[in-house]
């Protein structure tokens, strides 16, 4: 009979062992952003003779700068962004040259943002490849 009990026990510590190494939290998290395919983070692409680095906020607001030789333009934007479709529509708050105005179709992966679109300002079809920074 102590055989038995000891079985028992042995099974049951066993079995509630198993059940608390099932029950660890070892998904991935995507709330962070430079490890994951958001959008939203500081992106950079560098040119022969340009640097264009824009950041997307997760309040829909933006900022970037335009960086070509010794000129420097910088200023602020709205976008949308259809997670579904996967455009990103970008709006100029008040500046009528950044060249992203549009709609932008995106493929992203936690590195790289690749954006394929026709630009409002100029009309002209553009890919663009970003690295996070």
């Amino acid at each position: 009979m102590k055989t038995f009990k000891y079985f028992s026990m042995m099974l049951a510590m066993l079995v509630c062992s198993i059940g608390f190494v099932s029950c660890s939290s070892d998904d991935d998290d995507d709330t962070n952003a430079s490890t994951s395919n958001s959008i939203y983070g500081t992106w950079v692409e560098e040119g022969d003779d340009y640097v264009l680095e824009f950041t997307l906020n997760n309040n829909g607001s933006g900022n970037y700068r335009l960086t070509e030789g010794k000129r420097s333009e910088t200023g602020p934007f709205e976008f949308g962004y259809d997670n579904e479709e996967k455009v990103l529509t970008i709006v100029p708050d008040g500046a009528d040259t950044f060249i992203l105005a549009g709609e932008w179709n995106v493929t992203v992966t936690p590195t790289i943002l690749r954006i394929q679109g026709v630009s409002d300002i100029d009309g002209r079809s553009y890919t663009f490849q970003f690295r996070r920074k």
